[in-house]
């Protein structure tokens, strides 16, 4: 897995660009299936089934493991399956801009974990970013008025944000894992790392698929009434390819942003990964999803990117 080879300013577009797609194609996915957790869970197995045969090409098919790898793989694998499963929850839910923005704000949970754990220190710009990010989740909530007769909204905005919080807090474990096997003496089997926590999540997606259909099957047998978390898709052409596309994307991100944070000084990496996804996700949510915000949520928008864009300094 040797990316040295490779202009790094095309690594950030090949990484830019399958952030964007899988982006995409979660959102698509979410809404289509109505967030219903057996096609979540469809979808996480097949992605990450696919990320680790990517991950595994990468490598040559050459992998070093020790113990210390493959039980902190486990854990990243678990971190990495509920991530993915809470944000595309969220994403079934609520708008794609302002689900990223608040997920890409997980920067502040590395940021405060490399102060408890690695010895870094706080500056000031941070600190404004972390008052940003608290006006950003404030005004994220879309409040209907009782006169329009959406007395849903409101509950439906809530859900949405508790979902795109524990897709951030998720995505700030993944970090942490990361930056603590990166700071280990077996950093050199990161390969091995990612294929591990891909092939566990994949397993364990799979596993959890199986319960709730069989379950789903028994009540179904019961009292005739078929449970709405069961509903799945069913396997197409096209839907093969999108999780194909969807697992390929989410190694590349995996495997490009880790060799570009060891060269590119943090400075310079996190504004452009954090940054520029939120900038496209943003234009991707205008374009093809056509979603709308109210005033106060495109100012709450625009305070997250700059809060994002602090915290990475």
């Amino acid at each position: 897995m040797n990316f040295s080879a490779i202009p790094t300013i095309l690594l950030f577009v090949i990484t830019l660009a399958a952030n964007l797609t899988a982006s995409v194609i979660q959102t698509r996915y979410s809404r289509r299936t109505g967030g219903g957790l057996c096609a979540l869970y469809l979808y996480t197995a097949a992605s990450a089934a696919v990320s680790a045969l990517a991950v595994l090409l990468l490598a040559g098919c050459r992998l070093v493991f020790s113990a210390f790898t493959v039980w902190l793989a486990l854990l990243f694998g678990a971190v990495v399956c509920l991530q993915q499963l809470t944000l595309l929850l969220a994403l079934s839910k609520g708008p794609l801009s302002y689900t990223m923005v608040i997920v890409a704000m997980s920067t502040l949970i590395t940021a405060l974990s490399g102060v408890l754990f690695w010895h870094e220190h706080l500056r000031a710009v941070q600190l404004v970013g972390i008052v940003l990010m608290v006006l950003c989740l404030v005004l994220s909530v879309k409040r209907e008025s009782k006169k329009s007769g959406e007395s849903g909204g409101r509950r439906l905005s809530a859900v949405w944000l508790l979902l795109a919080l524990l897709a951030m807090a998720f995505n700030g474990g993944v970090g942490i894992l990361q930056k603590t096997h990166q700071s280990s003496a077996h950093k050199a089997e990161l390969p091995a790392f990612l294929f591990v926590a891909f092939a566990f999540c994949a397993v364990f997606s799979v596993l959890c698929y199986l319960f709730l259909t069989i379950r789903a099957r028994g009540k179904r047998q019961e009292t005739g009434a078929e449970e709405s978390i069961a509903h799945s898709p069913r396997l197409s052409r096209n839907l093969i390819v999108l999780f194909l596309l969807s697992g390929v994307c989410v190694a590349l991100c995996h495997c490009i942003n880790l060799y570009l944070s060891g060269v590119v000084a943090a400075a310079v990496f996190f504004p452009i990964v954090n940054g520029g996804a939120l900038m496209l996700t943003t234009l991707a949510s205008l374009l093809l999803f056509h979603e709308r915000l109210s005033l106060t949520q495109w100012l709450g928008l625009a305070l997250g990117a700059v809060a994002t864009f602090l915290l990475c300094m």
